[in-house]
């Protein structure tokens, strides 16, 4: 982070002589005022200044600000009241949130679907490609495993706040389609033509290897970060517990899920 405004701590005086206790009373007071405005100078310009390189990194300009707390012993914020960096005299705190995150995410559910109607349409319901929801794990700051909540609930869309440490996970609905996920991203897995030939080095008879992405999860998460959003990462993976996977129907217990969060390196410039 850039050098930030420092307390003018060269005003004062190495000594100071008084002839009278009335005297040192009053040069005291005097000094007790200056240095609690040129604190609060303090506090505002280095809050300004801390934004502002902040949202220059790429970080949310959503936020959330709180001054005038304080710092319990466990470290949380407490005791502050909404307000501007302006009108801050102790202390200022910015949350921000991830609000493009959210709007990001609401894009991505469609693609999904579309895949699924496409690789998947033998499907009488359609629930597979429809009832798919979101959920939402809340972090407070990076890498926070202590004190990491349990999963959110969300719905079809996200239209709550979202911090900038929460990872957004979609997620085949319970108890169906979740019951039947696994088995048509297999099912499209099979029904895939996409096998390519490979030739060991060692000239043995060739093997048959599938393509990277084969099952609707893989092309859907494919074409989701064709997207290119900057500063989010997509990544689709399968899940043994947690969320719906308590509803898997099949030998591996696993549930299709598509996960959604913040690069890490823009997390860390908050911190």
């Amino acid at each position: 982070m850039q050098r930030l405004p420092t307390i003018p701590v060269e005003k004062i005086p190495p000594t100071v002589k008084v002839s009278k206790g009335t005297d040192l009373k009053q040069y005291l007071a005097a000094q007790g005022e200056f240095w609690t405005e040129q604190v609060q100078v303090w506090v505002r310009e280095t809050a300004e200044a801390a934004h502002a390189e902040i949202v220059r990194a790429g970080n949310p300009r959503y936020n959330l600000t709180q001054v005038d707390g304080k710092l319990s012993g466990s470290r949380r914020y407490i005791g502050g009241r909404p307000g501007t960096i302006a009108q801050a005299h102790k202390s200022v705190r910015v949350s921000y949130q991830a609000n493009e995150l959210a709007m990001v995410a609401n894009g991505l559910r469609p693609i999904l679907s579309d895949v699924i109607r496409k690789r998947y349409p033998n499907s009488q319901l359609n629930r597979l490609a429809r009832d798919w929801v979101w959920w939402a794990v809340r972090r407070s700051r990076e890498n926070d495993t202590a004190n990491r909540s349990h999963a959110e609930y969300l719905g079809g869309t996200i239209n709550v706040p979202i911090g900038i440490y929460d990872t957004l996970w979609l997620v085949p609905d319970s108890p169906k389609p979740a019951e039947y996920a696994w088995f048509a991203n297999n099912l499209a897995k099979r029904k895939h033509t996409g096998a390519v030939r490979r030739q060991r080095r060692d000239a043995k008879p060739t093997t048959m290897r599938d393509r990277r992405f084969q099952g609707y999860l893989g092309e859907a998460v494919k074409r989701m970060r064709g997207k290119k959003v900057a500063g989010v990462v997509i990544w689709g993976m399968f899940i043994s517990r947690g969320l719906t996977a308590a509803f898997a129907r099949n030998q591996k217990g696993l549930i299709p899920v598509v996960g959604v969060a913040f690069n890490q390196r823009l997390q860390q410039a908050v911190s």
